[in-house]
């Protein structure tokens, strides 16, 4: 995706740290079973509550799917975790903390293209749904 490409570009431009998350909520497919508003209304949820937990952070939201978010964070290790930990149980605007796992891959010089960082993301994500974590973060 060329929106990864940008967010790596800026990154080395800035010298910031940078963390690809992908965010996915855990029962899409049940969401997606109720039909389209029910995906809508999920999907207006999942985004505002991104934004609201990313409000003071450095980052950038885009959607990659259905009921799935790619997360731009900037901030060193610590920062993506304690964010992380902020999007899995502060509650929603629904007043419910939301069923979301999630996939870290950190940004690495070992990461010269955007489908390698994004490749890692998507392998977090996939650990973190084969070991039942909420999160897995991939340095």
């Amino acid at each position: 995706r060329a929106t990864v490409a940008e967010e790596m570009a800026r990154s080395r431009v800035k010298q910031h740290p940078l963390a690809l998350a992908l965010v996915h909520h855990t029962e899409a497919e049940a969401v997606a079973r109720a039909g389209g508003e029910a995906v809508a209304t999920t999907e207006a949820v999942l985004q505002q509550h991104l934004d609201h937990t990313l409000a003071l952070a450095d980052g950038r939201i885009e959607p990659f799917g259905e009921l799935l978010y790619g997360v731009f964070y900037y901030g060193r290790a610590a920062d993506v975790e304690a964010w992380v930990e902020l999007v899995r149980t502060t509650p929603a605007s629904t007043g419910e903390t939301l069923p979301l796992t999630i996939g870290v891959a950190l940004y690495r010089e070992r990461h010269t293209t955007s489908e390698q960082l994004r490749g890692d993301a998507v392998q977090a994500l996939s650990d973190a749904y084969a070991a039942q974590v909420g999160c897995v973060i991939l340095e």
